[in-house]
């Protein structure tokens, strides 16, 4: 693993290096995913290269005032840009600047303030993550619904092909899939007979805006469209199976 070109395509950028970001990176290579990551720190690079595969994540020293450093990771061509910086300030600077060198880019973000997702979201980001508050889900489900945080604990682990292992994932529904104008139950049921799959949701593209919407838990007569999302909750070893199914990988393409 260099500083060297990257060639991923449809791949995911990670702007800063963390305890996150690490476990980001593994879980996004468990889903078979490219990570290419840019970091200030240079003990970060060591500790990529002996964790991680240089065919699956490659890592890039440099200050993000190094425009060049963005070609150098084929950020045009990567499908998200994760921005996981030091301070909100930092990652808010980030993605204007990038907004204004590149077109069509994607950003989540991870910020530690709540009252930010707006500012965030009005600069558009299509998705922002307070930990502060998924902190907080955590540890009040843990003291009053003490199952429902253990099985969010346990989905939040990416699933590794063990068959007690679960995940939760999501397929698009392509112009050539049957369920393509059929509806949610329809889908619903056949996944659950077929895959013992249990679907939750759906995400839809919405005109002139970032990101999908996302109906959790549709009428049965919902209607489906080519370009739905399906979220769903899965054994890890029925990827093959569903991506089958599906007749896609896993996961939101370009």
């Amino acid at each position: 693993m260099s500083d060297s070109s990257t060639n991923f395509e449809n791949h995911v950028v990670i702007l800063g290096w963390d305890a996150l970001a690490h476990r980001i990176t593994r879980q996004l290579v468990l889903a078979d995913k490219k990570v290419a990551i840019i970091t200030q720190q240079t003990d970060a690079r060591e500790v990529i290269q002996e964790t991680f595969a240089p065919a699956n994540v490659q890592v890039h020293l440099s200050d993000l005032n190094d425009w060049s450093t963005f070609d150098t990771v084929n950020i045009e061509k990567s499908f998200k840009v994760f921005v996981n910086l030091d301070s909100e300030e930092d990652s808010l600077v980030a993605i204007l600047n990038l907004k204004g060198l590149y077109d069509d880019l994607e950003f989540d973000v991870v910020l530690n303030n709540p009252e930010l997702e707006d500012t965030f979201y009005a600069a558009g980001v299509t998705y922002a993550v307070s930990t502060r508050n998924l902190a907080s889900k955590l540890t009040a489900g843990h003291l009053f619904e003490p199952e429902v945080a253990r099985y969010t604990s346990d989905l939040l682990s990416a699933a590794n092909g063990n068959d007690e292992e679960h995940d939760i994932q999501q397929y698009e529904l392509l112009n050539s899939n049957e369920y393509v104008g059929q509806t949610w139950g329809d889908l619903f049921w056949d996944l659950k007979a077929q895959l013992n799959c249990v679907p939750i949701g759906i995400g839809r593209a919405t005109p002139n805006a970032p990101g999908r919407d996302l109906t959790k838990l549709p009428d049965d007569d919902r209607p489906l469209r080519a370009g739905d999302h399906i979220i769903l909750i899965t054994a890890g070893t029925k990827e093959a199976e569903l991506e089958a199914f599906f007749g896609t990988d896993e996961g939101v393409g370009r």
